[in-house]
């Protein structure tokens, strides 16, 4: 009802000045696939470990057994058993890892036991009947370096014969070797199968 009257004429707005931003994005993506070899014994050669991972697999990881960093898997020094294996790849926090296990088994058990005080006149004996408890069957006896299942003095004769037993598939194998003795002696014969 009074005061003054102000009046703004001819505003104009626009932009003071234009930005803009650009920003790459990365995507990362990291896979640890590997496969554990399988029938491994302690007589099986040291291997390395990139040769287990996957073709698709990011490579450029870092390996553990047992939670010790290695690049080696050898079967020898780690000895029988159960060991856990774990491949890590990729940098934070785009890191991915796979852990498993690989078994080690010992040698098949060849232990058997030679008999003692035979002779010309003891009897023939199938071999298998040396084989101590616990020992692999289905194994290869050889008497001198030749095949053989059954041990017969009367057609050996009298002397020392080195007799061996192998079990078990290359490089998991086990021989045990002893020598048998066939007496000319009369008075020692007859068979004495060893505990």
């Amino acid at each position: 009802l009074s005061g003054n009257d102000f009046a703004i004429d001819d505003i104009f707005f626009s932009e003071v000045c234009e930005a803009t931003a650009t920003v790459n994005v990365t995507l990362v993506e990291v896979d640890p696939t590997w496969f554990p070899v399988e029938n491994l014994c302690v007589g099986s050669p040291a291997f390395p470990l990139n040769t287990m991972l996957a073709p698709w697999a990011t490579p450029g990881g870092t390996w553990t057994i047992n939670g010790i960093p290695s690049t080696t898997f050898n079967p020898a020094a780690l000895g029988p058993g159960s060991h856990q294996v774990r491949y890590t790849v990729g940098t934070a926090p785009c890191i991915e890892m796979l852990t498993q296990f690989i078994v080690v088994f010992p040698f098949p058990n060849a232990n058997w036991n030679p008999p003692i005080n035979l002779c010309p006149t003891s009897p023939s004996f199938n071999l298998n009947t040396l084989l101590a408890p616990g020992a692999e069957p289905n194994g290869t006896w050889r008497i001198n370096g030749v095949n053989a299942m059954f041990f017969n003095p009367a057609l050996l004769g009298p002397g020392t014969y080195t007799v061996s037993y192998t079990v078990g598939v290359f490089p998991c194998t086990n021989i045990q070797t002893h020598p048998i003795t066939i007496s000319p002696l009369p008075g020692v014969c007859g068979w004495i199968r060893q505990r």
